[in-house]
């Protein structure tokens, strides 16, 4: 899926401030066992702020905002605010997604609508699964990752028994090739 430079224009006054490289994050699903546990996430999220600089740009459709709201507060309050954008309190339309996910860096998350848009973006993705059967690989250079084991102690996998250095590791590859 390509962009049109017009697309492009309308997003960048509201992240060209941002250090790179853009990290684009989703957290949310409509199907709740997709949904990236916020404690998980902030985590995670700190340790790619910290190991590869850059900034954050948190990313999904209207569904998700109260649950990126919360994310948000959270980074916030771990001192990152200057590094971390919401979409959803920007713009409002899947253009203005088309031309992050062609401006972006790479694109971590969850098995999504977004994911597969910012596939089909070639843009590089490390994307969360469930299952190993729930894979989706194609388009550029992506990492799906899901839990090997049962870290958490539950009867299923969860999305919190892929580990955070797992996760690093992955958008490693994908941000220092």
């Amino acid at each position: 899926i390509s962009a049109l430079p017009e697309w492009q224009e309308k997003i960048l006054p509201h992240i060209a401030h941002l250090p790179r490289p853009f990290v684009v994050a989703n957290l949310f699903a409509s199907d709740p066992a997709r949904i990236w546990p916020i404690e998980h996430a902030v985590v995670t999220l700190k340790m790619v702020l910290k190991r590869f600089g850059g900034s954050i740009i948190v990313n999904t459709g209207p569904d998700a905002k109260n649950y990126h709201e919360q994310l948000c507060r959270e980074l916030t309050e771990a001192g990152t605010t200057n590094r971390i954008v919401d979409t959803n309190t920007l713009w409002h339309g899947i253009e203005q997604d088309i031309a992050l996910y062609h401006i972006a860096n790479a694109y971590l998350g969850v098995d999504s609508f977004s994911a597969n848009l910012a596939m089909n973006c070639n843009l590089n993705a490390t994307v969360l699964f469930r299952s190993k059967g729930d894979t989706l690989d194609y388009r550029g250079r992506n990492t799906p990752l899901f839990p090997a084991g049962f870290a958490s102690g539950h009867a299923e996998n969860r999305l919190t028994d892929i580990s955070c250095d797992q996760i690093i590791s992955s958008l490693a590859t994908l941000l220092n090739p």
